[in-house]
C-alpha cells in the first residue's frame, strides 16, 4: 500500500470509529447485554468463573475481560460498550490488510469502507456481547492463515495459534472456524507437496489442541444442547441470513446479489482462484453447517452466529468490484456510491441514531422510578427472564426501591399469588422487557386488582394495578400506550 492508500484507510477508519462511538450510551441496555452485566457484576473473578457463568455455554475469556473492565473503568452503559466499539473499530484496518494480502491493496480498502458504515457491524460494535470481539479475532486468524501458507514465517504461526486460541475461549462458533481453517491449510499443504510443511502445519494445530483442552469438555457438553426458543429454520431463514449482513435492506441485497452474479460469471470465464475459492467456502460452509445441526439435533440457527461470515462476504463484495469494473475512477466511484448508500440507509432509512431499537429496560424501570414518591409502598413483580435485568437500572437511577419478585413465565404465576396474598399490597407494578405480558397474564392480575395506569416502551412497559378497597386512589398520570415490538431480531 502506498502513502495515498494509508492515508485514505486512516479517513475510513476515522469515520468508523466515530460512527461507532456516536450514541454508545444513548440507548438502554438490553436482556443480552445485562445477562453480561449480571454474569460478571461479582466481587471477585472466581465468583464470576463458578457463579456467573454457571452453566453458560459460552466459553470464559470475555466474561473475564468484562469484569477487569468494569473493575476499571466502571459499568455505564458507554463503558460497558466500549470494549465492543474498539474491538470494532479494528475490523476496519484488519480487513483492510487482510483484502490486500488476498488480492490487493483495491479489495482491502474497499472493505474496509463497507465494515466502516454498514449496519451489521456498527450493531454489533455497540453492543455488551462477544460478537465484536470474536469476529475481529476470526479476521486476525484468517489475515496469519495466509501468512502461514505464503509466507511461511515463524511469526505468521504465533500469531495464528494465538488468535485461533483466544477465539476459541471467546466464542463456542470459532471452533467451526478454526476447524475449516486446519482442513484448509491440509489441502494447501498436500497441494505443495512440501516435506516441511506438513511437520508445521501438525505442530500448529497440535499446539492449539493443546492449549484448548481446559475448556474441551464443556465445549462438547454445550454443543449437544440446542437454544429453546428457536424454531427448526428453513429457506426463509437462509435468506434473512443472507439479508442481515446487508443492512436488511431489499435494495442493497439486490445491489450485493448483482455484482456477486458478476463476480460467478467471470469465475464461469476465467475460472476461479485459491484466495476466492476459500472465500466462498468461508461464507457458505458455516452457514451449511449451522444449518445442519440445527435441522439434525437441534436449534442454534441465529444471525448472530453466522457473523463469522460477515467478512469473507464483504471481502468477496469487493472482489466482484474489482474484477467487474477495471477503471480506477469508475472502480473508486462505485465503491464511493456503495458505502453511501448503507451510510444513507443506516442513518435515514434506519433511523439507527435517532429512534431506539433496543428493549427499552432503563425507560420501564425509569417510569416506575418517577413514580415512587406517590406510591412509595407498591410492590414491583418483574416480567423478564432474571431479576437483576431490573435491579441494575434502579440502583443506576438511584432508587431504593428493587424488584420485589420475578414472574416470567406462566408457570411462576401460583408464586406471586402467594407473595401478594401475604403482602396484600395496595399498589403493584408490573414492569416487563423483553418478555411481554400476554393476555393470560394480564387477566391474572386485572382478576385481583384495577388497572390505574399504563406505559409502553420498545418492547418493554409497566402497568400499576390497584386494590380494589382503595381504587380512588390518583393515577400517575396519563398512560402512554403503543405496540411493543422486538428490535433485537
Amino acid at each position: 500500500m502506498n502513502r495515498n492508500h494509508w492515508i485514505i484507510l486512516i479517513l475510513i477508519t476515522a469515520l468508523g470509529l466515530g460512527l461507532r462511538l456516536t450514541g454508545l450510551g444513548h440507548e438502554s441496555l438490553y436482556n443480552d447485554e445485562l445477562h453480561t452485566w449480571q454474569q460478571t457484576h461479582y466481587d471477585t473473578l472466581a465468583l464470576v468463573m463458578t457463579k456467573g457463568m454457571f452453566r453458560d455455554v459460552y466459553p470464559p475469556a470475555y466474561p473475564a475481560l468484562i469484569y477487569f473492565w468494569q473493575k476499571a473503568f466502571g459499568d455505564s452503559e458507554a463503558m460497558l460498550r466500549l470494549p465492543s466499539a474498539l474491538a470494532g473499530t479494528l475490523w476496519i484496518p484488519v480487513i483492510c490488510l487482510l483484502g490486500r494480502k488476498l488480492f490487493g491493496p483495491p479489495e482491502g480498502l474497499i472493505a474496509a469502507a463497507l465494515v466502516a458504515v454498514a449496519w451489521t457491524p456498527i450493531y454489533f460494535s455497540q453492543e455488551v456481547r462477544a460478537y465484536s470481539i470474536f469476529v475481529l479475532l476470526v479476521m486476525l486468524m484468517a489475515y496469519y492463515w495466509a501468512s502461514v501458507v505464503r509466507d511461511r514465517k515463524a511469526w505468521a504461526s504465533v500469531g495464528y495459534v494465538l488468535c485461533a486460541t483466544a477465539a476459541l475461549y471467546v466464542h463456542p462458533m470459532s471452533v467451526v472456524v478454526v476447524g475449516l481453517a486446519g482442513l484448509a491449510m491440509a489441502v494447501v499443504v498436500a497441494a505443495n507437496r512440501s516435506r516441511a510443511m506438513p511437520m508445521t502445519f501438525a505442530a500448529i494445530h497440535l499446539v492449539i489442541a493443546v492449549l484448548y483442552l481446559p475448556w474441551l469438555a464443556e465445549f462438547v457438553r454445550d454443543a449437544r444442547g440446542a437454544l429453546f426458543f428457536l424454531p427448526k429454520p428453513g429457506p426463509r431463514h437462509l435468506a434473512r441470513a443472507f439479508a442481515y449482513w446487508f443492512n436488511q435492506s431489499s435494495l442493497i441485497v439486490a445491489i450485493a446479489v448483482g455484482l456477486y452474479l458478476c463476480l460467478a460469471y467471470r469465475f464461469l470465464r476465467r475460472g476461479i482462484s485459491r484466495e476466492e475459492l476459500m472465500l466462498i467456502l468461508w461464507a457458505v460452509v458455516p452457514v451449511l453447517l449451522v444449518f445442519i445441526k440445527s435441522i439434525v439435533s437441534g436449534p442454534i440457527f441465529t444471525n448472530r452466529n453466522l457473523l463469522i461470515c460477515l467478512p469473507a462476504a464483504y471481502l468477496l463484495l469487493a472482489r466482484s468490484i474489482t474484477v467487474t469494473f477495471a477503471r480506477p475512477v469508475l472502480r473508486a466511484g462505485l465503491s464511493t456510491a456503495l458505502a453511501g448508500v448503507f451510510l444513507l440507509h443506516l442513518v435515514v432509512g434506519m433511523r439507527y441514531y435517532t429512534a431506539p431499537h433496543k428493549a427499552q429496560f432503563r425507560e420501564a424501570v425509569a417510569y416506575v422510578v418517577s413514580h415512587e414518591h406517590e406510591f412509595p409502598n407498591a410492590v414491583t413483580v418483574g416480567w423478564a427472564w432474571k431479576k437483576e435485568h431490573f435491579d441494575y437500572y434502579f440502583e443506576r437511577l438511584a432508587s431504593k426501591q428493587r424488584l420485589s419478585i420475578l414472574a416470567g413465565m406462566i408457570q411462576r404465576l401460583p408464586d406471586v399469588d402467594t407473595f401478594l396474598a401475604e403482602r396484600r399490597p395496595r399498589y403493584v407494578w408490573l414492569v416487563y422487557a423483553h418478555l411481554v405480558p400476554n393476555e393470560q397474564v394480564l387477566a391474572f392480575f386485572k382478576d385481583r386488582y384495577r388497572l390505574v395506569d399504563e406505559a409502553h416502551f420498545i418492547f418493554s412497559g409497566a402497568y400499576l394495578f390497584e386494590a380494589p378497597s382503595t381504587a380512588s386512589a390518583p393515577a400517575p398520570g396519563a398512560s402512554r400506550p403503543s405496540t411493543p415490538r422486538n428490535p433485537d431480531e
